[in-house]
């Protein structure tokens, strides 16, 4: 992560806020304001001033460092699917294949 001494899920809800309260030039309007019809509005004191310098090519650069440096997870198949063929099914010579479909109303 770019802040790698925080964990991700304490800044989740601040990002989602951002989200929220972004302008959309294409909308002309925030995704706050197109859902509650109003701007959200924010208390001064929950904004604290960053310490900082952020210069936002700088900010871009090790960004998209940190995003090269990620891969994937190896996905992991817990337990198995068997499927179940009873052993009469090899000699019979007529099933009966019933299907479950959803009936029209009259």
């Amino acid at each position: 992560m770019v802040h790698g001494s925080v964990q991700w899920t304490t800044v989740l809800p601040t990002i989602l806020l951002g989200f929220r309260t972004t302008w959309k030039e294409d909308l002309q309007a925030t995704p706050a304001e197109m859902i509650y019809g109003t701007p959200i509005m924010l208390l001064g004191e929950f904004l604290c001033p960053s310490k900082q310098n952020a210069d936002s090519a700088t900010f871009v650069g090790r960004f998209r460092e940190s995003m090269q440096r990620l891969s994937p997870l190896t996905t992991r198949h817990h337990g198995q699917n068997t499927i179940f063929v009873s052993k009469d099914l090899t000699t019979c010579s007529h099933i009966f294949l019933r299907t479950d479909s959803i009936l029209t109303v009259l």
